[in-house]
């Protein structure tokens, strides 16, 4: 495979996880916590769509911040000191009024997430 061809399948794989952590969050809105999850719970959730949705923590953060800079989550840093580490374990993730917008399809299709109404090309 090549270089470009690589890029663009990880693109993709990308868009598809977008979507399954925007989908988990939805999920969640309702739950104990005001729809709050934590980041590793909605990692963990990418367990049960295949081995083709496994991402390290890096990516997992970065995904994450794509939906949070683009309005479709929040998030919430919960670390009680700064001796505590910045991962998934003490950030929390709700999804937004835009997010559930493009969830219910009312928000016009996003090339950063993979809902299928993208034409593939």
């Amino acid at each position: 495979m090549t270089d470009h061809a690589a890029q663009h399948a990880d693109r993709r794989r990308f868009a598809r996880i977008r979507w399954h952590l925007l989908k988990a969050m939805h999920g969640a809105r309702a739950n104990e916590c005001g729809g709050w999850s934590t980041g590793r719970w909605l990692i963990a959730t990418l367990e049960y769509c295949g081995r083709d949705y496994q991402v390290n923590d890096a990516d997992a953060l970065g995904l994450l911040q794509d939906l949070v800079c683009t309005g479709y989550a929040l998030e919430e840093d919960n670390r009680e000191d700064i001796s505590q580490p910045f991962g998934l374990e003490h950030l929390t993730y709700k999804i937004t009024g835009k997010g559930i917008g493009f969830m219910n399809r009312t928000e016009a299709p996003d090339a950063l997430i993979d809902d299928g109404r993208l034409i593939k090309r």
